[in-house]
């Protein structure tokens, strides 16, 4: 038998682990291949590498997700009375969602492919933004059900928050800070070097 604090902290860890570490994760990776696509085309490896880790990542943040939803429904009583289980309900919906549409997703250059990726950026947002809030929430309950600080843990979750805004903001200055290094005329020649992956220009090749 589980004692309830126990049930609430491997229920603090299963939801921690895909909305604190995996999708934000995701995010960062899908920042990481848009540009490397900008800049190396999609004939480049890196950018299809990093297409792969993004769809794995999602996966895992899904399938860790059950496995947590699971062990909550078996501990915890089923309702929408707090803030802090409307936002988990809300959360499984929109990282099913996520899923779904990435296993149907139009080719690049379609006419519903730029409806589809406006829809995929803002869900993945809103389910690293509304997952970050629901893990302060469930923070602020452990603390009044228990009348125990978490302060260390508020302040460490806050620094890593701050940490990934910091690098989701950067990504976009990553072409300017290697321009500053290297010079324009340089960077354009070190991006001609980098290996290509031939692709075929039909097919599945262009849904990536």
């Amino acid at each position: 038998m589980v004692d309830d604090g126990t049930a609430a902290k491997v229920h603090g860890f299963f939801m921690y682990v895909p909305f604190g570490i995996i999708m934000p994760g995701a995010l960062i990776v899908a920042r990481f291949m848009q540009y490397y696509r900008r800049r190396l085309g999609d004939g480049h490896l890196l950018p299809r590498r990093l297409f792969y880790a993004h769809a794995t990542l999602q996966v895992l943040a899904l399938l860790v997700l059950i496995a947590g939803g699971a062990y909550s429904f078996k501990y915890f009583k089923v309702g929408t009375k707090h803030t802090h289980q409307r936002l988990g309900y809300t959360l499984w919906g929109l990282v099913i969602a996520q899923f779904l549409m990435s296993i149907n997703r139009p080719p690049l250059g379609s006419g519903r492919r730029l409806q589809w990726y406006t829809l995929h950026w803002l869900i993945g947002t809103s389910t690293v933004i509304l997952g970050f809030y629901d893990i302060y929430v469930g923070m602020t309950l452990w603390e009044r059900a228990t009348n125990k600080s978490i302060k260390k843990f508020n302040i460490a979750f806050s620094v890593q928050v701050s940490l990934i805004t910091l690098v989701y903001l950067l990504q976009d200055r990553i072409g300017n800070f290697s321009i500053q290094l290297y010079g324009l005329q340089q960077e354009r020649e070190n991006s001609l070097h980098m290996p290509r992956l031939k692709i075929p220009r039909f097919g599945s090749a262009q849904k990536v």
